[in-house]
């Protein structure tokens, strides 16, 4: 839906607060602060649930149909990169928890 007022896109104001948010969980995951990108996420998650409300019901024109593909793009090569930071740190916990696994395992046999 079109702010009336200003003739703004409401689907791509949406977008352009995802690519923000998807940018800004790049810059987290890139430092390893990982604590952060939950929020980060919900925020994210959000903003697609009102795209998926909003979007059928937007006609936009054809410049902003560009747009949103520009933006998707930059949404989707932030995720991507989000998930090359974040896999290492993935598999270092799934290590980690199948040692303790298997620790509790000997731990068992033993008693």
């Amino acid at each position: 839906m079109s702010d009336a007022t200003t003739g703004r896109s409401e689907v791509l104001a949406c977008y352009e607060r995802l690519a923000m948010l998807s940018r800004r969980l790049l810059r987290h995951a890139r430092r390893e602060e990982w604590g952060s990108l939950p929020a980060l996420e919900e925020e994210c998650s959000a903003i697609v649930a009102l795209l998926r409300h909003i979007e059928p019901s937007e006609q936009l024109d054809p410049r902003q149909l560009v747009q949103r593909e520009s933006l998707r793009i930059r949404i989707r090569c932030d995720y991507d990169a989000v998930a090359s930071a974040v896999q290492p740190q993935l598999r270092q916990l799934r290590d980690v928890l199948q040692t303790m696994r298997q620790e509790h395992m000997l731990r068992l046999y033993e008693h």
